[in-house]
């Protein structure tokens, strides 16, 4: 077989759409094949989705792939899986979905997870598992549906996430990656096993778990997945890792030792490391990539998605670009405006899903472009915070790799680089997850001792000094803004939950 039709699969299963991506061996992207679902949201933190929605679109744009290659004369040797982290599923003794999967962004265990911070140990229990302790996570989503549904719980055999239902279903192998093992809060990083304490704290059996394996491990597609795609054979299906962990091996030039920052929908700032001895720093997470890599950092709720919103209530009929050049009208400091962009509570680094969206210093004077602006500055502000973490426990970083959807301009990059005062490099790398994916396919199917060397094009930002003076006064304000309105906050939320 010619080197120049060996091709590798990237598929990410997200949370409001899954895509594949063909990848040759050199790291050039091929076809992309899409195929989105809905999010089940209410006012009473519920964000859930139907599993077998989300299986079919995986099977859907998998047998495209596959199809296309057919017709293109393209082998596909592997196929390398990316989900989000943190979904919760309950499945029967037969393996039948017993309730709509629970999603990473559902908030209904904020009881829970007061309960667990009043524990002594708290901050020893966040530093082995390297997840800190917030509804996004399946040990307080579990300890939830036990005391809110215990009918339910009682009945679950068997509590998953997405991708090992895919994977389940596809291969009729039930197993997780040790990636997104770490993400439920009951796995325990040194040992590379499930946490027994915390396993009996939400009441759970390690019967009721799957079995841990590596990123790398290879399994084989179903006789009845092979029959329905007509393929002759399987290609090697590999299991994977979290969407996080593998965003992060897609966009970086050097394993090590760069931050990435992605900014979407919502955001994350997160850095590979290597060691045999993990521990995640006090509100950050620290997930597992392969063997002594791991990807360290802190994700936040609030990103693009409070930028649609600012356009559909205010901006109305305005496309993007018309946008981002108002925003270029308005100095740095928007006017002496603060927004505080927790529209939809925030994890890193405060983990306070309770938290709100804050717009302080507003007097008669300023404008609707402003407050656009003051927002955009918010979100970046509100990921410093994180970068300043990272920077503190690993030194000062002289550049950030910057990529995701709100990227693919001018503008947003050079307020980065303005606000967090480092060079940006922004990789032209728009589905990060999908070739991270596709190169620890081609890592684990080829044997490879490293990581694949896949470039990916730059475009680099370096700061204003005259802007970042100004941001640095603002960062100071926005720290102890978030922390001094944090009670106010919290009585508005359960305000809005009573009377709304």
């Amino acid at each position: 077989m010619s080197k120049q039709n060996k091709y590798y699969l990237g598929v990410d299963i997200g949370t409001t759409s899954t895509k594949a991506v063909l990848f040759d061996q050199r790291g050039q992207m091929d076809k992309t094949f899409q195929k989105g679902y809905p999010l089940i949201t209410d006012l009473t933190g519920k964000a859930e989705q139907n599993p077998d929605e989300i299986l079919q679109a995986v099977k859907e744009v998998m047998g495209a792939a596959f199809h296309s290659a057919k017709e293109n004369k393209q082998t596909i040797i592997g196929v390398g899986f990316s989900a989000a982290m943190h979904s919760l599923l309950c499945l029967d003794e037969n393996r039948q979905v017993l309730h709509p999967l629970i999603t990473w962004a559902d908030t209904r265990a904020q009881k829970q997870v007061e309960v667990l911070g009043k524990r002594a140990d708290i901050s020893e229990i966040c530093a082995r598992t390297g997840v800190p302790n917030h509804p996004m996570t399946p040990l307080s989503k579990v300890c939830y549906l036990r005391e809110a549904h215990p009918s339910l719980f009682a009945q679950t055999r068997y509590f998953l996430g997405i991708k090992e239902y895919v994977l389940g279903q596809l291969t009729n192998h039930w197993v997780v990656d040790e990636s997104l093992a770490a993400s439920t809060g009951y796995y325990h990083l040194q040992n590379h096993d499930w946490d027994e304490e915390l396993l009996s704290l939400a009441g759970l059996e390690r019967k009721q778990l799957s079995e841990i394996v590596p990123t790398t491990t290879q399994l084989s597609l179903s006789e009845a997945i092979l029959a329905e795609w007509q393929l002759a054979e399987s290609p090697q299906i590999i299991v994977g890792a979290s969407d996080g962990v593998l965003s992060n091996l897609g966009i970086q030039e050097s394993l090590t030792n760069q931050l990435v920052i992605t900014v979407g929908t919502s955001g994350a700032v997160r850095k590979i490391i290597e060691t045999r001895t993990p521990q995640a720093g006090q509100g950050l997470f620290l997930y597992p990539l392969a063997q002594d890599f791991f990807v360290e950092g802190g994700a936040v709720n609030n990103g693009g998605v409070i930028f649609q919103w600012l356009k559909e209530r205010f901006f109305a009929g305005e496309d993007y670009p018309s946008l981002l050049q108002k925003m270029t009208k308005v100095p740095a400091g928007s006017h002496g405006l603060l927004v505080l962009p927790h529209f939809f509570g925030e994890r890193a680094p405060y983990f306070q899903a309770n938290l709100r969206g804050n717009i302080l210093g507003l007097n008669h004077n300023h404008t609707k472009e402003d407050i656009l602006k003051a927002t955009m500055e918010g979100i970046i502000l509100n990921l410093r915070q994180i970068v300043q973490r990272l920077d503190d426990k690993y030194g000062p970083s002289k550049q950030i790799c910057l990529t995701g959807g709100m990227t693919n301009n001018t503008v947003i990059p050079q307020l980065f680089a303005d606000i967090c005062q480092k060079e940006i490099v922004v990789m032209d790398c728009p589905e990060s997850s999908c070739k991270g994916a596709a190169m620890l396919a081609m890592k684990a199917c080829d044997k490879l001792t490293d990581f694949p060397a896949w470039s990916n094009f730059t475009h680099i930002y370096t700061p204003n000094k005259a802007s970042s003076a100004i941001y640095n006064q603002l960062d100071q304000l926005f720290s102890q803004a978030v922390l001094q309105i944090l009670s106010i906050n919290q009585q508005l939320t359960h305000f809005q939950q009573h009377f709304s």
